[in-house]
């Protein structure tokens, strides 16, 4: 009876071994960070800054077939910012300086699978961008130094390739531009390198 039961536990696990092992790629949720290149062009005030971009994020994906739909999050910060000289009477009276600090992203994305391990895709959704402002004031200025951020709504794009290491690792490399509407028509585009583990 025993060897009976030792038999029938070791089929069954056998059996969830085989359909743990042919478990496809790129489905259900996982959790990223990503590491890479933050350029932001302010077009009213003919500005542009380099940096780099950081942070990590999750999401969810559902595969039928070769078709990838997901769920993505992300917070992220980014390095670089832009100044400019303010005149008055023809004098320097101080400086202003803008960065982009931190953003929060929500979308999703729609991919396709080639030779079962390579995901090629493209996202998609609401970005939320605080950008941060500054004043220092030469030393004759009449004006006061400050420093205040707003939080500013605006949406992202981007396209992106995929590669399972394992059925848990997985590589990317990804591009996406991120556009906010605020007086400076600023916008970033950044390509960024990701690590993920998938659940």
């Amino acid at each position: 009876m025993s060897n009976l039961v030792s038999r029938v536990l070791a089929s069954a696990l056998l059996l969830i071994g085989s359909r743990v092992s042919a478990a496809e790629p790129f489905s259900g949720p996982h959790a990223e960070a990503v590491l890479g290149w933050n350029h932001v062009t302010r077009t009213a005030q003919h500005q542009n800054s380099d940096g780099i971009a950081y942070g990590g994020g999750f999401g969810y994906d559902v595969r039928s077939g070769a078709i990838v739909v997901g769920a993505l999050t992300e917070l992220a910060g980014s390095s670089g910012s832009s100044c400019s000289n303010y005149l008055v009477l023809g004098e320097i009276s101080g400086k202003s300086c803008s960065k982009e600090s931190r953003s929060l992203f929500a979308g999703g994305r729609l991919g396709f699978v080639m030779g079962n391990t390579t995901l090629l895709y493209a996202l998609g959704g609401y970005a939320n961008v605080r950008q941060t402002s500054s004043f220092r004031g030469q030393a004759n200025a009449p004006y006061a130094n400050f420093r205040d951020h707003r939080n500013l709504d605006g949406y992202r794009v981007g396209a992106g390739v995929e590669h399972a290491l394992s059925k848990k690792l997985f590589l990317k490399a990804e591009y996406r531009y991120t556009d906010v509407k605020d007086r400076l028509d600023t916008n970033q585009h950044q390509a960024v390198l990701g690590f993920g583990f998938r659940f």
